[in-house]
């Protein structure tokens, strides 16, 4: 909140403003909860993730909830390994191999030795660490991972995906081979070759070990292989996974399971000779980590950590404080939000970002671009399937329309009441029966486009090439560019009298004539991707801002610090609370109020005006400054220039659309040579001209 002080000197009386900063109430609720999991690592209750740009997330009660253990790491590290030996965890990352004494409270980085950046696996056989990277081979520890050497005698491949131990004998899969080691690692021979297979996983079920291969370049794949004689001689499972790509492999007792890419978990209980699904409850098919512990199993997906029990019966999506989710989109109804994602689908929350609840089904795991939402109905348009929709409280996504909205990207949806718009490659299409239907709308407008509005019964649309509107719904269109033409249009909003358009690397315009003109409102040279009008306040974002106006575009404040986001990609407004949806850092939301009252706090000049500064105009000059003041009773374009008779001299106070209420500038003519200045006021169609003199 401001706080004001007054002090007088030598009869002008002076305001210090004091803030109170506006932006420190931004927080991250605790979903909506997935992340790219790519490794995890279990010691009784407490589960350790890698994540994909991600970094560490901890578990300390079986999955339940998650906070990032990271200190040491980045938070964006990519971590495909993990590994927990006693009271050591170590952690196999792109930059490098980290250690951990306390738990993952802090991590170390490990250098003795070490010249390899890119680790993939770990292993374990008695004293001995083994460790596989993507460049470098197998690098051996012997002393509790202090010290590492390479050991790659008579291998070919040093790109190394997976490693297990049987008996005395070590085996590594490779890109196209896997290798087998019988003097721990001193010496490796190959004892299976296939040019189109990559060897990601290894397992052991009792003499057998269970080889999972995805292919380099199609489509195919041979599943598992497997080998009871140490190695000598493979054979392929047929049954249940053999055209699957098996990213994960861990065995229980004398159960297998095999996580998929795009298929999800499949378990054998005859040692890996045939395979059934075991998938039921995953909410995301494609499988990188598979762990078991405390008579749990764990799934890391791309969309989160999954847990079920021994029988894989039924997985639960346990992702809970893991918000490392790309948003693509967010929508709101009343304190419902809706938050579209990239491959985990639509999250729902109904108490304004509490608890989420995933609404996947239907999706088919597309991307989800953008959202709308009406009375009874939500809109998701997808990266490739087209247009879905959620009736009422329902639990499944149903496919709508037909024909081309069923094959590309929908960049952008919009309802409108009953009247649905959807933007696609192809341009723009409506529908008036909530989706059932769709017919295409772009007479008179040239290209696509990608923001909507409704001002004084009037349809505008942010186009390729400036701003269009209609008085038939969306039936033809028809220029409004003056001042904008060419410019291509990200966004819409309407404050008021005054229309803002947000353009792509050209900041933000208005206009108070349904878009006759238009004139800058900034000189920003970035993009402003979406806009947003509340109460007597405009929000909008670019892909590093989030800003407001609260003078209808005469400054602009940026509000987004104590947001830890490298990309903004999503914005939306319910009746209580603002959400700003990031790229791979989840949503951060802040109060509506906080945010309002903290703009009234800290408006200036209207936050105190000095007694000069009273009436409907007024021009005031002392021996330090000349304060112009007004009132506006309506929206004016306003204009306050001072020039010096000799000429010398020319400077602009204001040159903006001011929202009505009282305003108050003032210039320091302290630094400005003595002589007489001209003060000229235009406000609309009023002009008012005073001189003044200036005397040093």
């Amino acid at each position: 909140m401001a706080q004001h002080r007054g002090y007088r000197l030598t009869g002008v009386t002076i305001f210090f403003l004091t803030f109170q900063s506006i932006n420190a109430r931004w927080e991250q609720p605790s979903g909506p909860a997935t992340g790219q999991i790519l490794s995890l690592a279990i010691n009784n209750t407490t589960i350790f993730a890698g994540l994909n740009g991600g970094g560490i997330f901890r578990s300390t009660d079986n999955g339940q909830n998650w906070t990032q253990s990271d200190s040491g790491l980045s938070s964006r590290e990519i971590v495909p390994a993990l590994l927990i030996i006693n009271d050591t965890i170590f952690a196999g990352t792109r930059n490098g191999l980290f250690r951990s004494t306390n738990n993952g409270e802090h991590w170390s980085a490990v250098t003795s030795g070490i010249r390899a950046k890119w680790f993939n696996v770990f292993m374990t056989t008695g004293k001995n660490i083994f460790a596989g990277t993507e460049s470098d081979g197998v690098y051996l520890s012997t002393d509790r991972g202090k010290n590492w050497t390479t050991v790659n005698s008579g291998m070919t491949d040093s790109c190394i995906l997976s490693l297990a131990v049987s008996n005395s004998s070590i085996f590594a899969g490779t890109r196209n081979s896997i290798y087998r080691s019988t003097d721990n690692g001193a010496k490796w021979t190959k004892v299976y070759f296939h040019s189109g297979m990559t060897f990601k996983s290894l397992t052991v079920c009792g003499s057998v070990i269970i080889a999972g291969a995805s292919p380099i370049t199609s489509t195919a794949s041979i599943g598992v292989i497997l080998s009871s004689d140490g190695g000598v001689n493979w054979t392929s499972a047929e049954p249940g996974l053999k055209y699957k790509k098996v990213e994960a492999l861990t065995t229980i007792g004398t159960t297998v399971f095999a996580g998929t890419w795009g298929e999800g978990v499949h378990l054998s209980s005859d040692n890996g000779k045939t395979w059934n699904a075991a998938g039921a409850g995953l909410t995301c098919g494609e499988i990188s980590a598979i762990a078991a512990g405390g008579g749990s199993v764990f799934a890391g997906t791309d969309g989160g950590v999954f847990r079920s029990d021994n029988t894989a019966a039924l997985w639960t999506l346990t992702s809970s404080g893991i918000v490392k989710v790309c948003i693509n989109a967010l929508s709101t109804s009343g304190d419902t939000v809706y938050a579209g994602t990239d491959r985990d689908g639509v999250f729902i929350s109904t108490d304004n970002g509490g608890k989420w609840t995933q609404i996947v089904s239907g999706l088919m795991r597309d991307r989800v671009y953008s959202l709308a939402v009406n009375e009874s109905n939500v809109f998701a348009g997808t990266d490739s399937m087209g247009i879905f929709r959620l009736s009422g409280i329902g639990s499944s996504w149903t496919a709508v329309g037909s024909g081309t909205l069923k094959s590309e990207p929908i960049i952008d949806i919009t309802a409108l009441g009953n009247t649905v718009f959807a933007e696609s490659n192809s341009g723009i299409f409506r529908s008036t029966d909530n989706g059932e239907h769709w017919g295409m709308m772009n007479t008179g407008l040239p290209g696509g486009g990608s923001a909507f509005v409704v001002k004084d019964n009037t349809l505008f649309i942010g186009a390729d090439s400036g701003v269009f509107r209609s008085t038939d719904n969306g039936a033809s269109w028809t220029a409004a560019n003056s001042g904008l033409s060419n410019y291509r249009i990200l966004s819409l909003a309407v404050l008021g009298n005054t229309l803002f358009a947000g353009t792509y690397l050209h900041g933000i315009y208005q206009s108070i004539d349904n878009g006759g003109s238009w004139e800058r409102s900034n000189e920003w040279s970035f993009s402003i991707e979406e806009l947003f009008a509340v109460d007597s306040a405009l929000f909008g974002f670019s892909s590093t801002s989030v800003f407001y106006t609260a003078d209808n575009g005469t400054t602009w404040n940026t509000i987004h610090d104590g947001i830890i986001a490298t990309q903004f990609k999503s914005f939306a407004v319910s009746r209580t609370m603002v959400f700003v949806g990031t790229r791979y850092d989840g949503i951060w939301r802040r109060p509506v109020d906080n945010i309002l009252n903290a703009i009234n706090d800290t408006r200036s000049p209207r936050a105190v005006l000095p007694p000069a500064c009273v009436g409907a105009y007024t021009i005031v000059k002392n021996n330090s400054h000349l304060t112009v003041a007004f009132t506006l009773p309506r929206q004016e374009k306003v204009t306050i220039e001072i020039s010096a008779l000799s000429g010398t001299r020319k400077i602009f106070l204001v040159n903006q659309f001011l929202g009505p209420g009282p305003y108050c500038f003032r210039w320091d003519t302290r630094k400005a040579a003595t002589g007489i200045y001209t003060v000229r006021m235009r406000a609309g169609s009023e002009t008012h001209l005073k001189n003044m003199p200036v005397l040093r």
